[in-house]
């Protein structure tokens, strides 16, 4: 449980402090991923990055899909998916909730 919250509040923190999205992420999240709470290698990171740029979809939610898989299963990948979306949802919601 501790690993998924810890995916999910470092996508969720990405996706809402990095306007660019995709690989503007990568620096916080190899930050926070490798250097802090050493949960995979900076290889195996760059190794997913890669993947994910290759396969088709929005590389962040990509990203933070084979990163959560890798660190705690598909409950992982749950997580970092839905922090790394969350952001850009809130916002969309109040932007087109606002022109009303």
């Amino acid at each position: 449980m501790h690993k998924n919250w810890l995916l999910f509040k470092i996508y969720l923190i990405a996706g809402t402090f990095t306007f660019s999205g995709g690989l503007a992420m990568l620096p916080l999240i190899e930050r926070e991923v490798v250097h802090k709470h050493h949960l995979m290698t900076k290889a195996e990171l760059y190794e997913y990055s890669t993947l994910a740029q290759t396969l088709p979809g929005v590389i962040a939610l990509t990203n933070a899909f084979l990163v959560g898989r890798k660190i705690n299963g598909r409950v992982g990948m749950f997580a970092a998916g839905l922090g790394a979306i969350l952001p850009a949802f809130i916002l969309m919601s109040l932007a087109t909730t606002a022109t009303r």
